[in-house]
């Protein structure tokens, strides 16, 4: 199979692999319609209500990597129920989850996170009590998604809510729910702006913001190109972004701010919308602009595929190229079973846990890593899907030490305490946002190996700058 032909069915193979899966999940009848996503208009970024400036929101995001320091929650175990539980015989938490659709890669979430229930299960469940998940799937469409959470609220009766995902849904399931009292850790939700204006500008009642925000997922590329040497150091910044998410847009807003404040010149910004095929004259754009570094602000594969493609074919290569996207299942190399294919080299992405960093204070974060290889036959941990099991590890230490199922008493415990977690200790910030979160920047070799180059005190390899011509490894 040449480059080529990959580039167009690597992507199909992964949601065939997804839709295999679904037996495990129900779609209720009563669910409503499908309705395809839009495609908005938007060309200048999403607009702060008056008083929220993208200043005040970077600096909301900063408090992500502050440090907790709260009370550590209490390990606790139980081998029966606490007395008001006696009568009690599982513990159900129930979810609606993008299985099919444009959002299918989070299906992967759900892997890990049904994992993490036979896991607990296994250490005696929670409270002493086995632990069942209900799962819907909303087919990454928001308002079944809306009708999902509402069903495991007021018929399912679920004692315990999962996060959906991505942000563009769970923004309205939000609004949408909130009122029932359940509290949600927003693992799938990263927009402090929506966040912050919901209920009256005091946030969500039950909606913890766990996720590191959009604005924030390129911080650490900048302290890298920082660190290089002057001499060398790029100067103009492009940045391409999907017009259809607040996740893609504010992405694009906080790498604008991050370039600027670090002396950088963004020379060239565009947008798109979901169903472009084509992505030569947005490239050749930069190209002709002379960005050197290359931002990328997306929440789907394809576009860091036909990204990568259309610079392969202009033979463009800017110093750095930054995007997330291509550490999803997806990119491996099916002639090197465990790297990834040599289009992704040396290109450059978000590091926020790896198996080597250290563990205390990082809880079981080789553990994950390695549940996450075994389960993807990937070579690389992956830090997106480590969101899932961080979900679960504050519910399970919020649980335990509280011995309490009310939402009340979690919510107050949560808001009280730190967790240790396997991206290190967090607490929550009075509006619920978490601090604790430890930063950094990754870059793909020219192995396909993924590896982290900032900071200095984290890193596995020496970061190539600046990236090699498209014909030294992409025959």
């Amino acid at each position: 199979m040449n480059r080529r032909t990959w580039l167009k069915t690597a992507g199909g193979v992964a949601v065939v692999a997804v839709a295999g899966g679904l037996a495990y999940y129900a779609l209720q009848p009563s669910q409503p319609p499908v309705t395809p996503p839009t495609t908005t208009t938007q060309t200048t970024g999403a607009t702060s209500p008056v008083g929220l400036t993208q200043e005040r929101l970077i600096q909301y995001g900063f408090s992500a990597f502050e440090k907790a320091t709260k009370p550590l929650a209490e390990q606790k175990d139980w081998t029966s129920p606490p007395s008001q539980y006696a009568n009690k015989k599982e513990v159900v938490i129930g979810a609606s989850m993008p299985m099919t659709g444009i959002f299918s890669w989070a299906a992967a979430w759900q892997k890990l996170k049904d994992r993490w229930v036979e896991d607990i299960n296994k250490k005696g469940g929670l409270l002493g009590l086995p632990v069942r998940s209900i799962v819907y799937d909303d087919a990454s469409d928001a308002a079944r998604a809306i009708a999902n959470y509402t069903k495991l609220i007021t018929v399912d009766k679920v004692d315990l809510l999962w996060s959906g995902v991505p942000t563009a849904t769970m923004i309205p399931v939000m609004n949408a729910i909130d009122n029932y009292g359940y509290n949600v850790l927003l693992s799938g939700s990263s927009d402090y702006e929506s966040f912050l204006v919901a209920n009256g500008g005091r946030g969500w009642n039950g909606g913890f913001e766990i996720q590191i925000e959009a604005e924030f997922f390129g911080y650490g590329v900048w302290p890298y190109i920082a660190s290089l040497p002057q001499n060398i150091r790029p100067k103009k910044v492009g940045i391409l972004y999907g017009n259809y998410s607040p996740f893609t847009v504010h992405g694009y807003q906080g790498a604008k701010y991050f370039a600027q404040q670090g002396g950088l010149q963004v020379v060239y910004e565009k947008d798109y919308p979901t169903d472009v095929t084509d992505y030569t004259p947005l490239v050749n754009g930069a190209k002709q602009a002379g960005v050197e570094v290359l931002m990328s602000a997306d929440t789907a594969l394809d576009p860091a595929k036909l990204i990568l493609e259309a610079m392969r074919t202009l033979d463009y290569q800017p110093s750095v190229f930054w995007t997330i996207e291509v550490l999803y299942p997806g990119f491996e190399d099916p002639a090197k079973p465990g790297f990834l294919h040599p289009l992704t080299y040396y290109t450059t992405g978000t590091a926020l846990q790896w198996d080597t960093w250290p563990d205390p204070p990082f809880r079981d974060t080789k553990y994950w890593t390695d549940v996450y290889k075994q389960l993807f036959g990937i070579s690389y941990p992956n830090f997106d899907t480590a969101w899932a099991p961080f979900e679960c590890q504050i519910m399970e230490q919020a649980v335990q030490a509280s011995g309490s199922l009310d939402q009340q008493v979690l919510r107050r415990y949560m808001m009280e305490h730190s967790f240790d977690t396997l991206f290190g200790r967090i607490d929550f910030h009075d509006n619920k946002i978490l601090r604790g979160l430890t930063g950094g920047s990754s870059q793909i070799d020219g192995q396909g190996a993924l590896q982290v180059i900032h900071p200095t005190e984290l890193k596995t390899a020496n970061g190539t700058f600046p990236r090699p011509p498209w014909s030294e490894y992409y025959k």
